[in-house]
């Protein structure tokens, strides 16, 4: 631990040697790691804390595997959650779109001060936390969200969708993934049923290959494209990738096809069905039926 901001501070040096910032594809640390190798690159951190007489590096190990092992979540929807602290708890608003109007943000902010603590944190997905809530105001605080119109429950599920700005304000993008967010969410979140029987689930929708809504590694990844119109002009669409995670070692996701922006309601619920019909148990969640069967056997199942 006391050597965080140390190996930190040796790998941001790292890249600055050995980066290509002249290639804006290829001005990533990733890059670098991909090319040189975990353990290579390794070395090279320990030769530069070195030069900065950086103190107790025996004490630092070399990964076995440099491949991570990261359990998966274990939270799966719940609205409340219990915080470390006792009488404590986190209330989780689910934010559509992660757009918030400035009424919505001050009545948000009302209540994290009249039942809560003050405390507004957001999430990677693009939604609300309300930490320190006492555990007694929670069921409360929950009843004053949905009468102000928020919803509290989907999260880690389909309604917790996930998307970038897209051609609404990115130069960089070539699709709008908002437009797209707001017909898969008005399509498939109000079947309360259906989404139950799917379980955990993650849709991250991303304008570019820029990847800004990190697509690749979600469940279901829609890429922005565009293919040549033969009449003239071009045509808005997707890329559909399937099976992303991050547990375990990881995994980016596959691609499955490619689908016209009109058709990506009735593509993501054939993909959705087809893993209702052919799993083997209401237990395996959807990035495990696309490990077992395959990207070649789902590209057949689709068709």
């Amino acid at each position: 631990e006391e050597r965080v901001l140390d190996v930190t501070r040796a790998a941001i040096e790292a890249f600055r040697r050995h980066g290509n910032r002249r290639s804006r594809a290829h001005a990533r640390l990733k890059v670098v790691v991909d090319q040189m190798g975990a353990k290579q690159f390794g070395d090279v951190l320990m030769e530069i804390m070195q030069e900065k007489g950086v103190e107790g590096l025996d004490t630092i190990e070399y990964a076995k595997d440099p491949a991570p092992s990261i359990g998966r979540m274990s939270i799966n929807g719940e609205a409340v959650i219990p915080q470390q602290a006792d009488g404590k708890s986190i209330v989780r608003i689910l934010i559509s779109r992660s757009e918030l109007k400035t009424a919505d943000s001050r009545t948000i902010s009302r209540l994290a001060d009249e039942l809560g603590g003050g405390i507004i944190m957001f999430t990677n997905r693009q939604n609300i936390e309300l930490h320190d809530v006492p555990s007694k105001n929670a069921d409360q605080l929950i009843d004053e969200l949905h009468k102000a119109g928020f919803r509290t429950e989907g999260h880690e599920h389909l309604p917790d969708i996930v998307a970038c700005v897209g051609t609404t304000m990115c130069k960089m993008a070539v699709s709008d993934s908002p437009d797209a967010y707001h017909r898969l969410y008005d399509a498939l979140a109000g079947d309360e049923k259906y989404w139950k029987s799917i379980g955990t689930l993650r849709i991250n929708i991303t304008g570019c290959p820029n990847n800004c809504a990190q697509a690749w590694i979600a469940d279901i990844g829609l890429r922005g494209t565009r293919t040549r119109n033969p009449e003239g002009g071009s045509i808005e669409g997707y890329s559909i990738f399937v099976g992303g995670k991050l547990s375990e070692a990881g995994k980016i996701a596959e691609y499955l096809c490619d689908v016209p922006n009109e058709e990506i309601v009735p593509a993501v619920r054939k993909v959705l069905d087809t893993y209702l019909a052919h799993r083997e148990t209401d237990a395996e969640l959807f990035v495990d039926f696309c490990e077992r069967i395959g990207i070649e056997q789902f590209q057949k199942l689709v068709k």
